[in-house]
């Protein structure tokens, strides 16, 4: 141990107030009153501080001078830096027992009552690990109402679609062949292709709306749902026409059955296809119901209201084109039962249907400004507007346009009111399709 110092006498500096003459001795104690000086006080406590450190240091390097002569560590005797103070338990210093942890309150869970700072954008390191954590662009594949609901309308239309519609079957002999020309009846089994020549591809293409809109739910395609709603609308114009037009070949039976005399029996069966056509055409709206939910949700980024705004009124131009009365024809046929044209109610109710469906599912889809709306009025503009193509460019025996034809027209043609607005509701929709994909690839 060093030799320096252990104790230290703090001097106090005083003065004697002086004494006045006239001061009464008896006030006096026999005590000198004491003035500390401030500054004397603190160069002695700086003294003592430093005097205190260096004892510390002389103790210190008394300690290593000792580990340095002794043998390596774990080898010899534990040695205290002071040699006159031996190992005793009694000693506070370190409990005899060692040091307890509570290895409760070690491995302990303190929760956090607030959430976590979200990483900022600014912060090129901060916002590469938030990239890093973020879930995948791809959702896990999920079946939803909406996807269900797409998937059993896609197949209810496939069958609609190639099952037999209508059956008819006579015992009339040859006989009333001329009876028989005279009200256009017939006999055999009739298909979808037998009332409409364009109406199978139409029908594929709702179909095929459907299963992508369905796929594209599954795994959270904005424009999923939007697909799923804009097609079954398309299956359900498509359907309720169908449904009209098989009231053609029904009625020149009974006519005939009116007309000729004779013994004879007529057999109308309605089959598989024409309920399945009923069926495509429920399942058809409430797929459209469905996708409401999924359009009214959708928060994405807004598209261009200009052009949806165009496409909106190219939709309606399309719907009320084959309303237009031609050839001294009145508006009122279009809503009259038992009208002058002669369409069965079946088809004029038909035909208002998928008329209103077209305007439905293009104005809602358009006027959204939305990537779900955009893929329902996809689904809804597109196959209607390839029905009217194809009538006007003839392929087919027998082709049918939207709304059958216009009050005083013909079969299986068109106006050009009807085809401009068709050709105007593509590009339309190709122009707002691309710049969808554009605004998305962009972000």
């Amino acid at each position: 141990m060093s030799d320096a110092p252990t104790q230290v006498t703090e001097a106090i500096t005083s003065e004697s107030p002086a004494v006045n003459g006239d001061e009464d001795d008896g006030d006096r104690t026999g005590e000198l009153p004491v003035v500390i000086d401030t500054a004397s006080d603190d160069l002695d406590e700086l003294a003592l501080t430093r005097l205190h450190d260096s004892i510390q240091t002389e103790e210190l390097r008394h300690t290593i001078q000792i580990s340095a002569t002794e043998e390596p560590a774990f080898q010899s005797q534990v040695v205290w830096a002071d040699d006159e103070r031996p190992f005793d338990d009694t000693i506070d210093d370190l409990p005899a027992g060692g040091i307890s942890i509570d290895t409760s309150a070690a491995t302990e869970i303190i929760p956090i009552d607030h959430e976590p700072p979200t990483p900022s954008s600014g912060s090129p390191t901060i916002a590469a690990a938030a990239a890093i954590e973020e879930p995948t662009a791809l959702m896990n594949p999920q079946l939803t109402v909406t996807s269900f609901i797409g998937i059993v309308a896609a197949v209810v239309t496939l069958i609609a679609l190639t099952a037999d519609i209508l059956s008819i079957t006579t015992s009339a002999g040859a006989e009333f062949a001329d009876v028989a020309n005279a009200v256009g009846f017939r006999t055999g089994t009739w298909h979808l292709d037998n009332l409409g020549s364009n109406l199978i591809a139409i029908g594929l293409l709702g179909a095929l709306g459907l299963a992508v809109g369905a796929v594209g739910t599954i795994i959270g395609r904005p424009w999923g749902p939007g697909l799923v709603g804009g097609s079954g609308l398309s299956v359900l114009g498509t359907t309720a026409l169908t449904i009209g037009l098989v009231e053609f070949p029904v009625r020149a039976a009974q006519n005939f059955a009116a007309s000729a005399s004779g013994e004879f029996t007529i057999d109308i069966t309605r089959d598989l296809g024409y309920w399945a056509l009923f069926a495509a055409a429920g399942v058809g709206l409430i797929a459209f119901f469905a996708s409401m939910n999924d359009l009214l949700v959708d928060r994405q980024a807004g598209l261009n209201p200009y052009i949806h705004a165009l496409g909106a009124l190219a939709v309606v131009i399309a719907a009320v084109a084959p309303l237009v009365p031609i050839a001294n024809s009145s508006w009122s046929v279009n809503w009259l039962l038992n009208s002058v044209e002669g369409w069965p109610n079946e088809l004029m109710i038909g035909r208002l249907v998928q008329l209103g469906a077209l305007a439905v599912g293009g104005l809602l889809g358009f006027l959204s400004v939305r990537p779900t709306g955009l893929a329902l009025a996809f689904g809804a503009v597109f196959p209607a507007a390839m029905l009217t193509m194809s009538t006007w460019l003839g392929l087919g025996t027998l082709s049918i346009a939207p709304g059958y034809r216009n009050p005083g027209g013909v079969a299986g043609t068109t106006t050009n009111l009807l085809v401009g607005a068709s050709i105007g509701s593509v590009v339309v929709l190709a122009v707002a399709i691309a710049m969808a994909w554009d605004s998305h690839h962009r972000e």
